[in-house]
């Protein structure tokens, strides 16, 4: 039975997307609002170019505990494109792959 679990019986079927072009705010708000850890990237054509994390965001961000102004803060989030932070070059597998070669 395990041999036959594909990747579609675990996966999330229409995902949140963001554009790269999106800014550091769209992330923030995906990650601390929606609480999405992953956030695949897509670019104008509409086609996986990277993938922003919980992590990614974390660590863009001023730590709370350093002297960041909140002008400098903000300014972050509003000039700050997703395709400078997230990871590129993403490994991917297919809905119909099976689940263990994904593992």
């Amino acid at each position: 039975m395990a041999h036959s679990v594909r990747v579609r019986d675990f996966m999330t079927r229409d995902p949140l997307t963001l554009r790269q072009d999106d800014l550091l705010r769209q992330a923030v708000e995906v990650v601390m609002v929606r609480r999405i850890r992953h956030i695949p990237v897509l670019d104008e054509k509409g086609s996986l170019v990277g993938i922003v994390t919980d992590r990614d965001v974390q660590g863009t961000l001023p730590s709370p505990l350093s002297a960041a102004a909140p002008e400098e803060y903000e300014a972050l989030l509003e000039t700050t494109p997703l395709a400078r932070i997230m990871t590129k070059n993403v490994i991917t597998v297919g809905a119909d792959d099976l689940a263990a070669e994904a593992v």
